[in-house]
């Protein structure tokens, strides 16, 4: 195999993870107002899962986690946006309270420091949130997918070592632990589906990052 074909195959893996990683943030950070139930219900959020399905490597919870927020969607259409939104906040309160560590804080923010990420002005979240560390992964992939596309591999290279550092620093340690317990209280789908992708999805990524990085 050629170097260009092995460079699109690299490029497209990391736009890909980028995706998901995005997704999985806006689900944390997003409270489920009426914009964030449109593009929930949208035709293209509908498409997003439905390609993310279709990819061979979506297996185990990564799979059942996908489908479970795709029957939440095809379930709570036709409901009220109003019943819905009622319906998600009080989930959201009750799972999301412990979606961060304090003690983290310092360390996260100086991670983002070095990649010249800035949390939004006047964030209603800790640094160590989550849904922030899960975006910070969605600018890394994304930013090596950059690399790749245009001919800088030692950056690519240096892009993914980060990647697999702050999975293991960051996310890693907790969020299998944190998953299980939220997946056990949540009691819509939504937020059980979130639970299983977000695990299934941090625990093959960072195989994933060590299998590539060994190659």
């Amino acid at each position: 195999m050629d170097l260009e074909r092995y460079i699109k195959i690299f490029s497209d893996l990391a736009e890909s993870r980028s995706r998901i990683y995005g997704l999985l943030s806006q689900l944390y950070l997003q409270p489920p107002d009426s914009d964030f139930l449109r593009e929930l219900f949208s035709q293209d959020f509908e498409e997003l899962l439905s390609s993310l399905l279709e990819q061979p490597s979506i297996l185990g919870e990564l799979k059942e986690g996908l489908l479970l927020l795709r029957k939440f969607v095809s379930e709570k259409r036709e409901a009220s946006f109003e019943e819905t939104m009622e319906t998600l906040t009080r989930e959201r309160e009750k799972l999301f309270t412990e979606a961060f560590q304090g003690e983290e804080n310092l360390r996260v923010e100086k991670a983002y420091r070095e990649m010249g990420v800035r949390l939004p002005e006047g964030a209603a979240e800790p640094p160590s949130h989550l849904g922030f560390k899960l975006d910070f992964m969605r600018f890394l992939c994304l930013r090596e997918a950059e690399a790749w596309r245009s001919g800088s591999l030692e950056e690519a290279v240096n892009l993914l070592e980060k990647e697999r550092d702050f999975l293991s620093k960051h996310l890693e340690g907790w969020v299998s632990g944190f998953c299980e317990e939220m997946f056990r209280r949540a009691e819509v789908d939504l937020y059980r589906g979130l639970a299983k992708l977000t695990k299934g999805f941090v625990e093959q990524d960072g195989l994933l990052l060590e299998e590539i990085l060994k190659g």
